[in-house]
């Protein structure tokens, strides 16, 4: 059911012309940085099985590393070249003070976005 749940939403997406990006981001709810955790990022296929967690096919993955609480760690182009999608692993640890929920790292996390875009 978590399969037909992702591919669903990201289906959803797709549809919406208003959408471009998909940014996956990860936190730290503890004292602790990122690199103090085992944290692992991955993009899976959920329509094909492979010997990922769960049995998924894993497109890409990528371990967190960083000082901070906050990971952007990866973007997602809906709209890439020949309409292709394209996943960036970027792995941007963010130091923000008190901002390691969702909403207070928005901003930064859009910020970063933008920089790593623009390089």
């Amino acid at each position: 059911e978590l399969d037909r749940l992702a591919s669903h939403d990201l289906a959803l997406l797709l549809e919406r012309p208003d959408v471009r990006y998909v940014v996956a981001a990860n936190f730290a709810y503890t004292a602790k940085d990122i690199q103090d955790f085992l944290a692992i990022a991955y993009v899976a296929n959920p329509q094909m099985r492979g010997s990922g967690p769960g049995g998924m096919s894993i497109l890409t993955a990528q371990h967190l590393s960083g000082r901070g609480r906050v990971n952007n760690s990866l973007l997602l182009d809906l709209r890439g070249p020949g309409g292709d999608i394209i996943a960036l692993n970027i792995d941007h640890t963010l130091a923000l003070k008190h901002k390691n929920t969702a909403n207070g790292a928005a901003p930064d996390l859009a910020e970063d976005c933008k920089r790593t875009l623009a390089a």
